[in-house]
């Protein structure tokens, strides 16, 4: 018995001696990759930052309205009540791509003039002046289906930060709120300006200023700019007449009458004024903790 257990335990010894080998071995092979690992997210976080090329970015309808400023579209001031829609038809190499997603209605109107005294406003832009919520209809897709995008933007930018927010909503969804921008930093943004040209849109003639987007540090390096925008006032509250990028065309198709009454009711506080929708509770009730309402499943 006594050699069976001197057997066995050297057994044991050899077994964990293996054991304790093959785990030092793995956890080197692992520190080494994940070394090589870091190594190699660094020199992407490097090169990101530092040597960034947009030319080849196919940008979203909604990434490339965060390009525009008011002063480009020539918006002297938010009009409430303004409403205008639009037809959205992907380019061939889009429609593809997304299994023959058909053209879209696309509209874009200014629900309310912000006040200082507005939830959002109070709590995360303190000073913020002449702000407004735009109701964007069937800008952005979810599965393959048209979802509304409700943004509050300033007087200058359209970018999406943590003072001018997007909320996300479709139906028998709650909405998600964004305040990181997907679009191009400002750096890499450069608009130029193509003077003004005839547009005949329905039946009408108009002389329409046009603007090219481009990505990157010049617009040598593009053969192509990213979009091309015609704009006159008195269009929408956007004033955009027509606007073509890589992914599709944008069309003028008439102004609209706006209603907030048509609001779901759980973004109507947040536009109202009444809501931030950022903790649990203001889920089911107004910040003040008060009003109960209903919301989606």
């Amino acid at each position: 018995p006594m050699v069976r257990l001197g057997e066995l335990a050297a057994l044991l010894c050899v077994a964990f001696a293996l054991s304790l080998g093959i785990k030092t071995a793995l956890g080197g092979a692992n520190q080494s990759r994940v070394s090589r690992v870091a190594e190699d997210e660094g020199a992407f976080d490097r090169e990101s930052k530092d040597n960034r090329d947009f030319s080849g970015l196919l940008l979203s309808l909604s990434e490339i309205l965060e390009c525009t400023t008011t002063d480009l579209l020539g918006v002297k001031s938010w009009d409430q009540g303004v409403s205008a829609q639009y037809l959205w038809t992907p380019s061939p190499s889009v429609h593809e791509h997304n299994g023959g997603q058909p053209p879209r209605v696309v509209s874009i109107r200014c629900l309310r003039l912000a006040s200082p005294g507005d939830a959002y406003i109070e709590k995360y832009s303190p000073g913020t002046d002449r702000a407004a919520w735009l109701e964007w209809k069937g800008v952005k897709t979810w599965r393959g289906q048209p979802m509304d995008t409700y943004r509050l933007v300033g007087p200058h930018t359209l970018r999406i930060t943590t003072k001018t927010p997007a909320y996300d909503w479709y139906p028998n969804y709650f909405p998600s709120s964004t305040t990181v921008s997907f679009a191009p930093p400002p750096e890499a943004i450069h608009w130029t300006s193509e003077g003004n040209v005839d547009l005949t849109i329905e039946g009408q003639e108009l002389s329409c200023r046009r603007l090219d987007l481009w990505l990157g540090d010049g617009v040598r390096q593009q053969a192509t700019p990213q979009a091309s925008l015609w704009v006159t006032p008195g269009f929408g509250p956007m004033n955009i007449v027509r606007l073509e990028t890589r992914s599709g065309l944008l069309e003028w198709a008439g102004l609209v009458c706006a209603d907030e009454s048509d609001l779901p009711l759980a973004i109507e506080m947040v536009v109202s004024g009444r809501s931030c929708l950022d903790r649990f509770c203001a889920s089911c009730h107004d910040d003040d903790h008060h009003t109960v309402r209903n919301i989606p499943h």
